[in-house]
């Protein structure tokens, strides 16, 4: 945002402040000067009256003016197109110097030049036009032989402010002369309204139909007897400011936007009139994208807040339709968003940012800036004010100083709001009031809001420091028991071999549809994604580590071991911690003890690598299975304290072959369902640990669970543990095969005998002979 020091005197005195001064009241207020640039018009440059412009005899580019300096008439040459007799000039006398350039008395082409007429860019000003700069009385008086410098709407310091996006109402210079006032104690002040002189009435020109609109909009109608063009002031606060110039009515309209922060558009009634008519029907409805507009004749010709050079008046225009509005920053900026529209016009910037909702305001000073004989206003005007509901703070005295640190009285608080335009409701209680938010201000939303804005205008510097206080609070909180399980898991899974895998939690849509992954529900489906492969939120990590696995092999890995810990999403896009892991290929590298053939990695082995990581589980066999992306002969789901936390796989053939992999096992658990807990000390047995194995004959089908359940039901105590060491299949068996188990036996009270150790035995061949109709081999 870029204001200039003569621009804010137009709404606040600011006479009694240096330069330096406003930079630090800007830079207190929370609106950081990013630089500061001062104008200065060099000495012995006056203001000039061509008396006489003729062409040069010997040059067809220049011309040989009479030019009144005060005092004397000087002959100057000039080579600007637009010199002409009856213009007041800048004129450098000689003498006069612009740096290391000096104007001395010279001759061109035989013809005698005692100065130089001078371009607004000689000057140091911004290039307003081509060739010489034209004066005119906007600037003050034009009083001949008077140096420019002495008028101070030439000589201006322009500051470029720092917004942040939520500063919408800072984006005019009204805005931030309100803010200003506010600092510096001072009054804005007012221009002068003027009545309409027309006793036209604006319903001869234009009528308005609206249906179901939420902007604030304004309309009126003024005609020229000549050509609308801006004065030199306009002109060069324009241009200070970083808009470009088209010299007619379209700069009036950027000067009275910058000025007052509500946006306009002009109207050429002329383009808008079609066969007889001599009334224009406007129809504010909403478009196709749910977005305020405005339609003639069905069709849309602008849309409220962004930009359209639709029926925009020019210079050859004499009757105009001026419109100025208001529309609500966050629905708009929704809507652009939603719609996908790329926009990026400074309409648009301002309006998502937010305007002043004043309109029949802004039409008053755009009324007083182009006020003159050849301009009538047509008499009323057309408003649409839909209803706003203004958002309302609760605020408590005790509380707003409590996040300052400071004692503030409640005269100055209050006193501090209402100036910034907060209109303030007093209750009852002398600790408590409401504050309503001016529509102006959308970026204020609660009190600490409010407290931002006290403490903006005290001054920061004006706030007591106080000792930094330290008070310990107990860490032991969810988040802290989570990090340190993240880390724990993390370490386990390096140790074991394993490289942590990073990668988004996008991934591509098509690919999880293949494998028949859960997908997004159509409505929580990205909007804008970073790219097609990267298109919906994943279900599972482990197409992520299957694509980390790929990029592996592409550059020779044999034996890749990955695991990630990360977020995943269900179709409502709940969010789910998980922790998934891949061994693809050769389970160790080539080396002495395998003769460099290393075998590749088996399901068992792969299963005893997880175990190490997330500590003991029971695997069990389930039909629920992805048959698309996992091998259904070597799947399991794996438990924990009788909960399922997961499940672990082979990789399907097909799956290995897209992805060129080798022999492949995945495993998916939910992070949050593993177990973590501290690991209590207990006694352990100081007496000898026996062990015994049994071969049993079982049939091929039976399921070990349920081996397991017949066995742990007894409840032996001194039976510390049993375990499978060995499978053995064999024709003559027929149906059946040959399980043999360990037994880990061990009392804490006594040596067992021999004797006891085999009731323990036999005790458990009876049960098995009951339960299942288990034998010894």
């Amino acid at each position: 945002m870029i204001i200039t020091r003569n621009w804010l005197n137009e709404w606040i005195n600011l006479e009694d402040l240096s330069n330096k001064e406003i930079y630090k009241a800007l830079d207190n207020i929370g609106l950081e000067v990013d630089s500061m640039t001062e104008l200065i018009i060099p000495s012995k440059i006056v203001v000039g009256y061509v008396k006489e412009c003729v062409k040069h005899p010997d040059a067809n580019k220049l011309s040989i003016t009479k030019v009144d300096i005060g005092g004397s008439i000087v002959q100057i040459v000039c080579g600007a197109k637009n010199v002409r007799a009856g213009l007041f000039v800048p004129v450098a006398l000689i003498g006069s110097s612009f740096g290391d350039f000096k104007i001395v008395k010279t001759e061109l082409r035989g013809e005698e030049s005692s100065g130089m007429i001078c371009s607004s860019k000689e000057l140091g000003l911004p290039d307003i036009n081509d060739g010489i700069l034209e004066l005119d009385s906007s600037i003050g008086e034009l009083v001949v032989g008077k140096e420019l410098k002495e008028y101070s709407l030439l000589n201006d310091t322009v500051y470029e402010i720092e917004l942040t996006a939520n500063r919408g109402d800072c984006l005019s210079i009204y805005g931030v002369a309100r803010d200003l006032a506010t600092y510096l104690k001072k009054e804005l002040l007012e221009f002068e309204k003027i009545e309409s002189q027309d006793k036209k009435g604006i319903g001869r020109i234009l009528e308005i139909n609206s249906e179901n609109i939420d902007s604030k909009l304004c309309f009126r109608v003024f005609e020229s007897s000549d050509e609308v063009r801006p004065d030199l002031n306009i002109k060069l606060k324009n241009m200070l400011v970083g808009n470009t110039l088209s010299n007619d009515v379209r700069d009036i309209v950027k000067y009275v936007s910058h000025s007052t922060g509500v946006l306009f558009k002009v109207y050429s009634v002329t383009n808008m009139l079609q066969d007889d008519n001599k009334t224009i029907k406007f129809d504010i409805k909403k478009n196709k994208f749910g977005m305020d507009s405005v339609f003639l004749n069905n069709k849309e010709i602008s849309t409220i807040g962004i930009y359209s050079d639709k029926f925009e008046a020019s210079i050859e225009d004499r009757l105009f339709v001026l419109q100025s509005s208001y529309t609500n920053p966050d629905l708009i900026s929704k809507l652009v968003y939603e719609n996908k529209l790329k926009i990026s016009d400074d309409q648009f910037y301002r309006s998502s940012r937010g305007t002043e909702y004043r309109t029949g305001y802004a039409q008053d000073f755009f009324h007083y800036i182009v006020f003159n004989e050849s301009i009538k206003w047509y008499s009323g005007e057309e408003r649409i004010e839909p209803s706003v509901n203004r958002h309302t703070i609760d605020v408590n005295l005790k509380k707003v100083r409590s996040l300052i640190g400071q004692e503030i009285d409640k005269g100055t608080i209050i006193s501090i709001l209402k100036s910034l335009q907060f209109e303030i409701e007093l209750s009852k209680s002398n600790e408590d009031f409401a504050v309503n938010v001016p529509i102006f201000r959308n970026d204020i939303k609660n009190i600490q809001d409010i407290t931002e804005e006290i403490i903006r205008i005290v001054g920061i510097d004006n706030i007591d420091s106080n000792a930094l206080e330290f008070k310990e609070k107990n860490r032991i909180n969810s988040a802290m028991l989570n990090f340190h399980k993240t880390n724990s898991f993390r370490s386990k899974a390096t140790s074991n071999g394993f490289f942590e895998n990073l990668s988004f939690v996008f991934t591509d849509k098509t690919i999880l549809e293949k494998y028949s992954f859960d997908l997004l529900d159509k409505k929580f489906e990205l909007l804008n994604p970073i790219s097609s492969e990267l298109n919906t939120l994943r279900s599972t990590i482990l197409i992520n580590l299957l694509q980390s696995a790929k990029n592996n092999t592409n550059i020779g890995k044999k034996s890749i071991k990955l695991f990630e810990i990360g977020k995943t999403f269900n179709q409502n896009r709940d969010e789910f911690t998980k922790i998934s892991f891949i061994f693809s290929g050769k389970r160790d590298s080539e080396n002495v003890s395998n003769h460099g053939k290393p075998q590749d990695i088996s399901f068992f082995e792969f299963a005893k690598k997880i175990s190490s990581v997330i500590g003991d589980f029971e695997i069990k066999k389930t039909r629920d299975i992805n048959k698309d992306f996992f091998n259904p002969y070597e799947y399991g789901e794996i438990f924990q304290n009788g909960e399922k936390i997961g499940i672990i796989s082979k990789l399907g053939i097909s799956v290995q072959k897209d992805f060129d992999l080798g022999t492949t096992y995945v495993c998916e658990c939910d992070f949050t369902k593993i177990q973590y807990s501290k690991i209590n000390a207990q006694n352990y047995s100081k007496f000898q640990l026996n062990t015994r194995e049994l071969s049993l004959l079982v049939p091929s089908d039976m399921a070990y669970e349920n081996i397991k359940t017949s066995i742990a039901k007894i409840n032996i105590p001194s039976l510390i543990d049993f375990y499978p060491v060995d499978l053995y299949r064999s024709d003559e068996l027929e149906n059946k095969l040959s399980i043999s188990i360990k037994f880990e036996i061990q009392s804490n009270d006594k040596t067992l005998r021999v004797e006891e150790i085999d009731d323990i035995m036999n005790t458990i061949l009876k049960t098995l002979k009951a339960d299942l109709n288990i034998d010894l081999r």
